[in-house]
């Protein structure tokens, strides 16, 4: 729990400083804190971006530490899905490291995110 609060310290949302540590046998695998996507405006920077009561410019402390101990096998790949992503799964697929995004239908409005953080976007169209 220590690193869960020292990771809580790097957090740069206004609204809550939030740390996550995950460890297996005794040894540190990765910590998170919650902020901004990589690369794009911190809550310190530009404000908290607001939906229902919560901030959804700032991935989650635990998502974070989630991707961080698996981005390796994610660096640099290219992820398809049925529909556009939406925001909070655009910070996430900028976090994971994904270079290139190609989805079936309009449907999320995560594009805008993605497009900030240099993600190449291409909708996929069966007749082409």
């Amino acid at each position: 729990m220590g690193l869960a609060h020292k990771a809580s310290k790097r957090s740069t949302c206004l609204r809550a400083q939030v740390g996550a540590a995950v460890i297996k046998n005794r040894y540190v695998l990765s910590f998170g804190y919650n902020g901004a996507p990589s690369g794009l405006p911190h809550c310190i920077d530009g404000g908290c971006i607001m939906a229902n009561g919560h901030c959804i410019r700032a991935i989650h402390a635990e998502e974070n530490a989630l991707f961080f101990a698996g981005k390796e096998k994610t660096m640099e790949a290219t992820l398809y899905t049925t529909h556009c992503p939406c925001y909070h799964c655009a910070g996430l697929i900028i976090n994971a490291g994904i270079i290139r995004v190609v989805y079936g239908m309009e449907y999320g409005n995560g594009i805008e995110l993605l497009e900030q953080a240099g993600i190449k976007i291409k909708e996929y169209n069966e007749q082409a």
